[in-house]
């Protein structure tokens, strides 16, 4: 289980920082993304953030009962503390969910694939639930599809 969750964890930064690097404007790029052009994310190492979790789980309305680690039992939350740093680059600065949520205005994103897909997708979507707790969101599931959107985000960003 250890190892899934690390595993979730580098996938969810790998999608954040691809996010992030690729519509970056250049004036805000050189301050708040670094450059990842020749980036090897897979030489590196897990280590101690304070500034981690980035969301809290069990305040989430996104997070599936299935997926809830600590209300399934796992005893310790010392897994959550921990981001990837690459050896010979850094990673673009802490998940920004408002600007995230101005970027894909009038845009959607999908996930495909199995329950990992599913988890990275239910943390992105706390991530952005944290940055805006006040806003209004609406859910709607059709078979394995779920769909979230926040209507009314303009008013509040």
């Amino acid at each position: 289980m250890q190892s899934f969750c690390y595993f979730l964890s580098l996938s969810l930064l790998f999608l954040l920082s691809w996010l992030q690097h690729t519509n970056a404007d250049a004036e805000h790029h050189d301050t708040m993304h670094p450059q990842l052009d020749g980036c090897d994310f897979f030489q590196g190492s897990w280590v101690v953030d304070d500034s981690y979790p980035l969301y809290d789980s069990s305040t989430c309305p996104f997070v599936k009962q299935g997926f809830h680690c600590q209300k399934n039992g796992r005893p310790d939350k010392l897994y959550l503390i921990y981001r990837w740093l690459p050896n010979a680059c850094t990673l673009p600065c802490l998940f920004d969910g408002e600007d995230f949520l101005r970027r894909f205005k009038g845009k959607k994103l999908m996930f495909v694939g199995d329950s990992l897909s599913e988890n990275q997708w239910e943390s992105l979507t706390c991530m952005v639930h944290t940055a805006i707790p006040q806003a209004q969101f609406s859910k709607s599931f059709e078979g394995e599809l779920s769909t979230i959107t926040w209507p009314v985000i303009s008013k509040i960003l």
